[in-house]
């Protein structure tokens, strides 16, 4: 014979694991579904930062095409400004020398003027040949 009792405590522990089965089944579903929603979440964050990074790459790229294009256009102006300063001082020298002659040009017509010798007018002729 059948021990009804104990085919009915055989259920009611079966149909408990079955429970508790289903339980733990529904959870990690509910875990699986978080996962792929951070996962997606991470996806789409990565694709926003590697389009950021793009984007910056490109910056930098034309951030260092300007700076070597100052910096070319800075030693132009460099070598021109040398230029400038050797021609300046070329003039500089120059006019020196014209205002030495000058200078020695007047002093001698002012000794002419004060003496009045006819060879300090020719000195002063002379000074500025």
């Amino acid at each position: 014979m059948v021990d009804v009792g104990s085919l009915l405590q055989k259920l009611e522990k079966s149909e408990k694991a079955r429970a508790e089965m289903e339980q733990k089944l529904q959870s990690l579903e509910e875990k699986t579904d978080e996962d792929e929603k951070t996962i997606l979440s991470l996806e789409n964050l990565n694709k926003s930062l590697s389009a950021e990074i793009k984007e910056v790459k490109k910056e930098l790229s034309q951030l260092q095409e300007n700076l070597k294009i100052s910096e070319d256009t800075n030693l132009q102006f460099e070598g021109q400004l040398t230029k400038t300063i050797k021609g300046l001082a070329t003039v500089m020298d120059e006019i020196h020398m014209v205002l030495k002659k000058v200078k020695l040009s007047v002093t001698l017509l002012q000794n002419f003027l004060r003496i009045g010798k006819p060879e300090c007018l020719n000195l002063v002729i002379a000074a500025f040949h």
